[in-house]
């Protein structure tokens, strides 16, 4: 999947663009261009475009392959839109509920026994209260205030208010699991995450990230209007290779990956949806949306419409043979929406040993 239309980088990164006249706040450019790749450190002479989503760029590193929004939000803007503008669906944190099994039993297999557990990202804390009642001492950080306050004032958790650099340096080296489900799409600077990630854990702890898997099916398929190509809040977007790397990089050893359907709909209802709505962009525009107008604006969501559950339910029901023979394919073959690896942080017997990142054990959910 790509762009086909030219995008003149070098316009793009220059600050003076007659484009960011409305952008500079504080003495701060909004949003901020990339200078050197997010992952690899490249320059951006090797970035090439990817997709145009909503006036947001997102280029591709030559070197690496790593997709990410150039320019990118700043901090500020960040803060502000997850405050403000950012929908945090409650209804369909609660309908997840019975999914949290499946990862709570992940993580049994590979830790000896409930311990220090820490969520980034825990939202309003439902797979933390899971997780507590499994024996986990549980320790949450969430970025919306109010998420946050919800999980503190009526699930009773401990979740403080900001991003996994916020946790407290004493906690370093006291956590035996930390988890990220769909958050590390979401950071601007992924190899912070997971080095203070590296930090956080005791020797032989675990890190479990989630992401949306940008070399499935149903991305490649569904184009510029992917559900989970979703700018601004969603940042940098990863296969398998490009997650291996930026974890390898922290010296994490991956202990195996799996691809599964996990928070996505259904692969042909997206499909279609995505590529009407692509039709009916194009038919209004006539070539797309090419100019740069970045938008803080969440996009309209139509899923809690009658009309838009019943067609979603219709095609879902039509599908659903199908559906689930192609969906355990998509999975065993990585392909499906969802992205997840485990990776372990070296022992001290272990630190000094040779890993190879895209050697992943493969398992069904």
């Amino acid at each position: 999947m790509g762009i086909d239309q030219h995008l003149d980088l070098r316009a793009l990164l220059h600050p003076e663009n007659d484009a960011y006249s409305a952008w500079i706040c504080n003495g701060e450019l909004m949003p901020k261009p990339v200078g050197n790749c997010i992952l690899c450190e490249r320059t951006s002479d090797q970035f090439h475009p990817f997709a145009v989503v909503r006036g947001w760029r997102y280029v591709r590193c030559a070197n690496c392959g790593f997709v990410f929004l150039n320019p990118q939000p700043t901090d500020t803007e960040l803060g502000h839109f997850y405050n403000h503008s950012y929908h945090y669906d409650m209804q369909r944190h609660r309908d997840s509920i019975p999914q949290q099994r499946v990862w709570l039993d992940l993580l049994k297999q590979f830790c000896e026994h409930p311990g220090n557990l820490l969520e980034v990202g825990c939202s309003y804390g439902y797979f933390l209260a899971a997780a507590k009642k499994r024996g986990w001492s549980v320790q949450g950080i969430e970025l919306s205030e109010e998420a946050a306050g919800f999980a503190h004032r009526e699930l009773g958790l401990s979740v403080d208010t900001g991003r996994i650099l916020n946790v407290r340096k004493e906690r370093a080296s006291t956590f035996d699991a930390i988890v990220a489900w769909h958050v590390l799409e979401h950071d601007p600077i992924p190899r912070e995450f997971v080095k203070t990630a590296y930090e956080l854990l005791r020797p032989g702890g675990i890190l479990a990230i989630r992401v949306p898997n940008l070399g499935s099916t149903v991305a490649k398929l569904s184009g510029l209007c992917w559900q989970w190509l979703s700018p601004p809040e969603h940042v940098c977007m990863y296969t398998l290779e490009t997650l291996s790397r930026l974890l390898a990089q922290s010296r994490f050893k991956i202990l195996a990956s799996r691809t599964a359907r996990g928070n996505a709909r259904n692969m042909w209802f997206e499909i279609l949806r995505a590529r009407t709505k692509t039709a009916l962009m194009r038919r209004d525009s006539g070539h797309g949306n090419h100019g740069i107008n970045f938008s803080f604006d969440p996009p309209i969501v139509y899923q809690d419409r009658v009309w838009y559950r019943a067609a979603e339910g219709l095609v879902t029901l039509g599908t659903m043979p199908v559906d689930w023979l192609y969906s355990w394919w998509m999975s065993k073959h990585g392909r499906e929406a969802e992205l997840a690896v485990i990776a372990r942080k070296p022992g001290f017997e272990t630190d000094a040993q040779v890993m190879n990142p895209l050697r992943c054990e493969r398992w069904r959910a």
